[in-house]
């Protein structure tokens, strides 16, 4: 399958064409914390879509207690 990697706003400019040649799954945060939505998701989404990747999207919320 090759290397599962996770992008987010920390990999801002992404050639995916490049990406899909060196990876087997992207895992994409789409969220961080409650109110925290990632400010890259929608792009690396698209960029991922427009070449038929395969993409899981991730959330995180933590709960203090």
């Amino acid at each position: 399958m090759g290397k599962i990697v996770d992008i987010s706003k920390w990999q801002p400019e992404v050639n995916y064409k490049t990406f899909a040649t060196e990876t087997g799954l992207a895992i994409l945060r789409v969220q961080d914390g409650s109110t925290t939505k990632d400010k890259v998701y929608q792009t690396h989404a698209a960029g991922l879509s427009n070449i038929k990747f395969r993409m899981v999207y991730m959330h995180l919320h933590a709960l203090f207690l």
